[in-house]
């Protein structure tokens, strides 16, 4: 299995990154199309705004972003922990929700990490920080020989954890803790990609 890592070159392109090193790992692009233009297309195409901070890109356009070079891509959330960004982050879990139904895009229940490896697949889990009110981000978690393994675009780190501590990072409650060489809260939405 190729594994990738790669440090995001502005503050809001952290989706992009993840993007851009999925196609890499799953063989749609080349490993040497790994470059700060292409981590610039694909955040240009898909953030959501040009509004200083509010330029991230929501997991809708991540999931068109994916499907168009012909990867399957499919969201999951722990409504238990995201309950609680109705009232951290109300505006933008409404646009959040907004992009997924404009698309016609199903939410899946909680992730399962028993499965959702399965066919060498790749999973973007958003992480939560506070600076100063609640702020989300990016990492993308693979599997390589009984370890999974966090890139972290900030920074561009690739960190390997046990299924019990990614199970246990999956399972908070809005409580930050140190995860992917930074402090993070788990934020209850990822998306699964793969190529079947």
């Amino acid at each position: 299995m190729a594994r990738y890592q790669y440090n995001q070159t502005h503050q809001q392109s952290c989706t992009a990154v993840a993007i851009m090193v999925t196609m890499a790992e799953l063989g749609i692009i080349q490993p040497h199309d790994i470059c700060k233009s292409l981590e610039f297309g694909i955040w240009g195409n898909c953030k959501r705004s040009d509004v200083v901070g509010e330029e991230e890109i929501f997991p809708a356009q991540a999931m068109l972003s994916l499907r168009s070079k012909g990867a399957m891509a499919e969201i999951f959330q722990n409504k238990d922990i995201t309950a609680g960004l109705k009232h951290a982050a109300a505006n933008d879990y409404q646009q959040y929700k907004t992009g997924l139904a404009n698309n016609g895009i199903q939410r899946n229940g909680k992730l399962d990490l028993s499965s959702c490896f399965n066919d060498d697949a790749r999973i973007f889990v958003i992480v939560g920080f506070m600076q100063p009110t609640l702020k989300t981000h990016t990492v993308l978690m693979r599997k390589d020989q009984g370890q999974i393994w966090v890139m972290n675009p900030d920074g561009g780190s690739d960190t390997s954890y046990s299924e019990g501590e990614i199970a246990n990072f999956l399972a908070g409650q809005m409580a930050p803790v140190n995860f992917a060489g930074r402090s993070y809260l788990c934020a209850g939405i990822a998306i699964r990609v793969s190529l079947v």
